[in-house]
């Protein structure tokens, strides 16, 4: 405590001598040698008390900032922690796994072993939709009734199939493998409702039906070549106004 309070009044004096000794008696002595005539007693004064205050703000905002990066370093550490201790779990599953199977191969062996210290990661996408994809020429951009497409080295079609017809409302979740720079509705154009675009993902939502066999298309631009990672299609409850 007495530690604390020695280290907030050494902050605050340094703060206050800078500030009032340093500008503040600087500035004093420019104005009297261009006015000829010694600043009041109570103007100094009041300048140091006002600037007193400005110090404890600043010494208190210097420890506000110290706690604030030692918690942040302590997130980071749990967060390291976490990760330490999971990839020492799957180290342990792959010792368990070679001592229940002393016969195991070495190419097995490799694989095991790369299996355990790279999970596979979990797909973004619970209810996938399947879709088809073909890169665009410049005679397809050229027909096409989107005037919106940006130049980009790659383009391409994504075609996602509608097989049982959408229903409102519809949302789909386009991940990619890559990010994407720019994404255009196709068709059916007017029956696309709200969309956005960022990074490697794509969403849009559907609010009036589309009959079975249906695509819905768009137009995808990257700087590499188009890849889906998944489609995540779910439904939401309309509200009640629209039932009416």
């Amino acid at each position: 405590m007495v530690r604390d309070i020695l280290l907030f009044l050494s902050a605050l004096a340094a703060h206050w001598l800078f500030t009032f000794g340093g500008v503040a008696l600087v500035a004093f002595g420019v104005i009297e040698k261009y006015r000829h005539k010694e600043t009041h007693k109570r103007i100094y004064w009041g300048v140091a008390v006002g600037l007193l205050m400005v110090a404890s703000y600043q010494a208190w905002n210097d420890e506000h900032r110290n706690t604030e990066d030692v918690i942040k370093q302590r997130q980071q550490a749990e967060i390291d922690k976490n990760v330490a201790r999971s990839q020492a779990d799957e180290r342990q599953k792959q010792i368990e796994y070679l001592a229940a199977h002393p016969n195991i191969k070495p190419e097995d062996l490799t694989k095991a072993l790369y299996t355990a210290l790279h999970p596979p990661a979990k797909s973004p996408c619970d209810v996938v939709a399947a879709y088809k994809l073909r890169p665009l020429t410049g005679d397809d951009l050229a027909d096409s009734s989107s005037k919106d497409h940006i130049p980009a080295p790659y383009a391409s079609e994504l075609s996602i199939k509608n097989t049982r017809g959408v229903v409102p409302i519809t949302s789909y979740g386009v991940y990619f493998k890559d990010n994407i720079l720019n994404a255009v509705a196709i068709s059916p154009k007017p029956q696309i409702g709200s969309w956005g675009m960022g990074g490697n993902e794509l969403s849009f939502e559907i609010r009036v039906p589309i009959n079975k066999g249906v695509p819905l298309v768009f137009h995808v631009y990257g700087n590499r070549p188009v890849k889906v990672d998944c489609i995540n299609v779910w439904v939401t409850p309309p509200p009640k106004e629209w039932k009416q």
